[in-house]
């Protein structure tokens, strides 16, 4: 004599239907909104679609904007990592750093980072280690470079404005800094505007 409750009939049918758990990616960007992250929010969805990742068939994808404030980044990721994504990803340096903080066992990528080493983020470029990795701008290595070649182009040059993203201090100081360095030795006036 066989008993079957309707509990334990169904569940061949339950395990037939339940779809497997997509991945979760956390996204940390620092503008208000899709609209204004405008080409970068456009081109990382058309990335993740050109190598496979499809939002809501292969991957899901949460988005958090923190419209410029930073100060809300930390409370952004912890929202996330409670969320339990697989990976997060980071905009801009001051949402990696805040990720960072908060987790040693996520995966977090970094999208645009003047110096990750010494901003805290990683150990080497090469061998970055820990939970943490990404693409390196190296806007401020290159700064010097870059007054060098326009004072090539423009000999004459003996002033330029240089502008700054304000909402990160301590990268705006650090790169005018780089910069002055640069122009006092190519005898230009650099006027940094923030």
């Amino acid at each position: 004599r066989l008993i079957l409750s309707t509990t334990a009939a169904s569940l061949p049918l339950q395990w037939a239907y339940s779809k497997p758990k997509l991945p979760l990616i956390g996204m940390l960007w620092h503008a208000s909104s899709e609209q204004d992250e405008g080409s970068y929010y456009v081109e990382f969805m058309a990335g993740l679609r050109d190598h496979g990742y499809v939002e809501g068939e292969t991957i899901h994808v949460e988005h958090r904007y923190a419209g410029e404030k930073y100060d809300r980044f930390p409370e952004q990721a912890a929202e996330l990592i409670n969320l339990g994504v697989d990976v997060l990803v980071a905009s801009i340096r001051p949402a990696a750093l805040a990720a960072k903080k908060l987790t040693s066992s996520i995966p977090i990528v970094f999208c645009t980072t003047a110096d990750p080493i010494e901003s805290g983020l990683v150990s080497t470029l090469n061998r970055p280690g820990g939970n943490i990795t990404g693409l390196s701008t190296m806007s401020i290595e290159l700064g010097a470079k870059r007054l060098e070649m326009t004072k090539e182009a423009l000999p004459g040059l003996q002033k330029i404005a240089l502008l700054v993203n304000s909402t990160d201090p301590e990268l705006a100081l650090r790169f005018i800094k780089d910069n002055e360095e640069a122009a006092a030795s190519l005898r230009i006036e650099l006027l940094p505007i923030q």
